[in-house]
This record gives C-alpha cells, structure tokens and sequence, in this order.
C-alpha cells in the first residue's frame, strides 16, 4: 500500500481514492483480484482521512497489524468469526490460520483503535447493521462484520493487555468503517463499538478520543508491541 499520504490529505485527495474506487466492478461473494483492490483503495482513503486528525491531534497510524491468535488454553483459541450459511450462523475458527490481522490502527496518546475497513457498494437503499447481523442489498451478508471488528480488539487485548496501562481494555475501540460511497443505517439497539461511514471516521475517532486516568508513551507502547507481531509494523 502507498505510504506518502499527505500529512493533511485533502477532501479532493479522498474523492480521488473514491472515484477510483468506483470504477472497480466488484461485487458480494468469493475474493478476486479486483475485490483485493477495493479494499486496499478503502483502506488508503480511510488511512487520508485519519492522517487529517493526526495532523492536529497527534498520533501514529499503522496498517496490516499481524498477531498471533490468542488462546485460552493451549492449542484452543478464542472464538474467531460467525458466517451465515444456509439459513444459520456457525462459527468458523480461524480457518486453520493462526494469525489475525487489523487493517489500520490509530494509536493516539489517548486511545488505540482498531479499525476495520468494508469497502461495500450498496446498489439501492442503506447497508444495514442490526443486532445479530449486517444486510446488503437486504440480504445477509456472508461474514458478520461485527463479530469480525470485535474480534480483532478481542484478540489484541488478551496480547497485548500488559501493554496497557493497569491492563485496562478501554484503551482499544474497536471501530467499523464503512469506506465506499454508499449510506448505510445503524439499527443496533446498543453500541457496543461504533460503526461509521468514511465521512464520519474523522468525527467518530475525535468524540472517543478522550483520556482515562493515564496517557500512552506511543514510541515505548510501538517498541513493545513490536516484538509480539508477526511482521514488521508499517507505517503510514
């Protein structure tokens, strides 16, 4: 993924990424080349509009955190991602893939959020997310992307815990963002994390941006967290 975005990427910059975007014919089901593509420019136009907050908030911006799953026993991870398969959910595990892997992280001196890129084009109407699941095109979408935003701050919690400050898990928000053009309807009777639109990322992470009863040395946390990854952080 390109690295120089501008420290305070224009609105014209974003619409760029999106027009691009638009002219990429991807649509629901298995993943292509084209589909990759997508959610690479929904990740760079999400990564612009967070470099916009960090230029007058301060921060670092990370993309494809890659760690180890956490276990609760050895050998037996936590639970990974529910599908929806005929007629049912059902819980898939990791696939027989150890690794977990966030598409941005924003770590502010404030707050860590892990962010979750879904570049879905909703034809007619809103995407919808509700309790149990979320809807395109008023069908049930393959993966429950709540469960997989959730997942992903799941499992870098029981990481990373020691990291934090008294091991308090509300330092990490997880946050889903839808990042194409498409509106979409939070129906969910209680937030536990938010759900946002591109247009709203830069006001979502800013409301939740709030100190607890410490700070976060961002160099020392980065160094630490370095040593329990997979891979070698990269940086926007």
């Amino acid at each position: 993924m390109e690295h120089n975005i501008p420290a305070d990427a224009s609105v014209d910059y974003i619409n760029g990424i999106l027009a691009e975007m638009s002219q990429i014919k991807a649509g629901p089901g298995v993943e292509t080349e084209q589909t990759k593509k997508k959610g690479v420019l929904g990740e760079k136009a999400a990564a612009a509009a967070l470099r916009r907050y960090i230029a007058v908030n301060g921060g670092r911006l990370f993309h494809s955190v890659t760690f180890g799953y956490a276990e609760k026993s050895p050998g037996i991870e936590y639970p990974g991602n529910l599908n929806y398969k005929d007629g049912s959910l059902c819980e898939t595990g990791s696939g027989g893939i150890n690794d977990d892997e966030v598409d941005l992280m924003l770590i502010t001196p404030r707050r860590i959020f892990l962010i979750e890129c879904k570049a879905y084009r909703q034809s007619t109407g809103k995407l919808r997310t509700t309790d149990l699941w979320s809807f395109r095109n008023n069908e049930p979408m393959a993966k429950c992307v709540l469960c997989q935003t959730e997942k992903h701050a799941r499992h870098f919690y029981h990481r990373f815990y020691n990291l934090l400050p008294e091991g308090n898990p509300r330092y990490i928000i997880p946050v889903l963002a839808w990042v194409d053009s498409a509106k979409f309807a939070d129906e969910r009777s209680a937030a536990d994390f938010p759900v946002t639109s591109l247009n709203g990322l830069g006001r979502t992470i800013s409301l939740l941006d709030k100190p607890l009863d410490y700070l976060i040395d961002i160099q020392s946390f980065v160094t630490a967290l370095s040593d329990g990854l997979k891979a070698p952080l990269s940086e926007f």
